[in-house]
């Protein structure tokens, strides 16, 4: 279940111990009788507390807030009642009933030094339980928000991007900052994966009550409205399920990541909607556009330095070559490719792949001509020069790639395997191949592998390969 946090100051502490937590539900038991209170004395700081509440906070009035964390006490100090119920019992006398600890200790035929030994003994206990609690709904709550994310861009090495990276996740927490973030860059700069390494750090902050990730195809408001509400609502009704999320993200903080807007349209579009979402809420785009001058925060996204472009073609060369750990570059090739492709990290990426098969010079030869059209017809050339040098398997698997839905963040082997419908040796050698040439990307999500191609990488092959395969074999038949 998300966690409902207000707009105000209570929140939840991104770090806990279980000394700070024993020492606020004392204060917690002190203040039994006390209408409203602190963020400390109301354990507000603790996410389980924010679990117990009935309500949005923002609804509920002091008492309301005092009532919820006693009855939250009460239910624990039943568990302790469980393990020591002499101990529970001199808690309930002294904080729930206000008696003195004379008359608890008399009530038990106990001496009272006695009586507040077995008493710091039983608060030490009740602490132990709550933080228990706490530990276990943590570990819950980053497990769910991390679900929420797309493994295939998680989890990878980035470079040159730490100041942008601490910039956004600083912005998107501040709620004095603009609701509205936007990162813009070039396809292939890396906006995708920063967005889910940003997405990574503010989970460990426990800031936002749930975190949304939604990639567009299109900006219909419609579609895109119905995939931030299908998981939160049955509905079926456009008109409720825009409702629902309007509704959601003024009472609720929530962070919601908008996924791949690549024209000015979708990006106007999308914009103009989500101006009259957010409330505390906030949102983060990546975009290929930059937005015109508006209340958002604009973070853009450019080439990489050469120190990290030589430090991520070394890392690409070791990852695709799955077994070499030497030098595989010189620093004199890394600058000689960095001079023709520059520091778009897809590029790099896939330039690697080209350079565990070939020499940099004949790499670059067929590159130079090719960068005088821009990032679109570098891409280009890089795609073609790999895809004229791969195998026959290998051209099968890749166009088999093209039909599971982005949306499903790649495939395993066995689906993937069916769809190409290779035998086990053909299948493992395009596998091993791609990989090389950096075409398909191998992601752990658990227990399972999986595998996908980037985006601009689909975009090739449907654009390109497929339609000029399709094209050859019209002309043939002619």
């Amino acid at each position: 279940m998300p966690v409902i946090i207000p707009p105000d100051s209570l929140v939840i502490s991104s770090t806990v111990s279980e000394s700070s937590v024993r020492q606020a539900v004392h204060k917690a038991l002190r203040n039994w009788r006390t209408i409203g209170g602190d963020i400390e004395n109301l354990l507000m700081f603790l996410l389980v507390m924010h679990q117990a509440q009935r309500q949005p906070l923002h609804l509920q009035t002091p008492a309301m807030l005092r009532q919820t964390t006693n009855d939250f006490l009460e239910s624990n100090l039943e568990i302790l009642a469980q393990k020591n119920p002499i101990g529970a019992a001199i808690i309930d006398g002294r904080f729930c009933e206000r008696k003195t600890m004379g008359k608890v200790a008399e009530s038990l035929n106990f001496s009272e030094d006695y009586a507040y030994n077995l008493q710091r003994k039983a608060l030490k206990e009740l602490g132990q339980i709550i933080y228990g609690l706490e530990v276990t709904a943590r570990r819950q709550y980053q497990y769910e928000l991390e679900a929420n994310l797309p493994y295939n861009y998680c989890n990878t090495r980035l470079f040159g991007v730490e100041n942008a990276r601490h910039q956004l996740t600083q912005c998107l927490l501040n709620p004095e900052m603009p609701p509205i973030v936007v990162l813009y860059g070039i396809g292939g700069i890396g906006k995708s994966s920063l967005a889910c390494a940003v997405a990574q750090d503010i989970i460990q902050t426990f800031f936002f009550g749930n975190i949304i990730w939604l990639e567009i195809d299109g900006a219909n408001d419609d579609e895109w409205v119905t995939n931030l509400t299908r998981k939160t609502t049955a509905s079926s009704s456009t008109n409720e399920l825009i409702a629902h999320p309007r509704h959601l993200l003024k009472a609720n903080r929530y962070l919601v990541i908008i996924d791949n807007l690549e024209t000015p349209e979708d990006l106007h579009q999308i914009l103009a909607t989500i101006q009259t979402f957010h409330g505390p809420s906030r949102f983060l785009l990546t975009s290929r556009i930059q937005p015109e001058a508006g209340h958002y925060f604009l973070q853009p996204l450019s080439d990489i330095s050469f120190a990290e472009a030589h430090a991520l073609l070394q890392n690409q060369m070791m990852l695709s070559s799955q077994h070499h750990t030497g030098d595989l570059l010189t620093v004199e090739e890394a600058q000689a490719i960095y001079n023709v492709v520059g520091g778009n990290p897809l590029a790099l990426k896939l330039v690697a792949g080209l350079r565990l098969h070939f020499s940099a010079e004949h790499i670059l030869a067929e590159l130079k001509e090719a960068v005088h059209t821009g990032i679109a017809g570098l891409y280009h050339a890089i795609y073609w020069k790999a895809w004229h040098n791969l195998t026959s398997y290998a051209h099968r698997l890749l166009r088999a790639m093209t039909l599971i839905a982005p949306t499903e963040l790649g495939g395993s082997l066995e689906q993937i395997q069916s769809i190409s419908q290779l035998s086990n040796v053909q299948f493992m050698q395009a596998v091993t191949e791609l990989i090389t040439y950096s075409l398909l990307e191998p992601h752990n999500r658990g227990a399972q592998k999986r595998y996908s191609i980037h985006p601009i990488t689909r975009t090739f092959l449907l654009k390109e390969v497929i339609r000029w395969s399709d094209d050859t074999r019209a002309n043939a038949s002619n």
